[in-house]
């Protein structure tokens, strides 16, 4: 085999073994995160009534 045609070979098995590895890392599902500042003590009894209806309003969403 000569020099040239050994490099289009090698070329070509290392494409065939990364594409996948691309492809299935373009189809992953992006994490979405959300922060929050509220101020409040984390013992007030009101602060944790409102972090828990922010919670459930985010629940209630269709993100997708």
């Amino acid at each position: 085999m000569s020099p040239m045609r050994r490099y289009e070979f090698i070329t070509l098995v290392g494409s065939v073994v990364v594409m996948p590895l691309i492809a299935g890392a373009q189809q992953r599902e992006r994490t979405r995160r959300i922060g929050v500042l509220m101020s409040v003590a984390s013992d007030d009894p009101k602060g944790k009534i409102r972090f828990a209806a922010f919670g459930q309003g985010f629940q209630k969403l269709d993100l997708d």
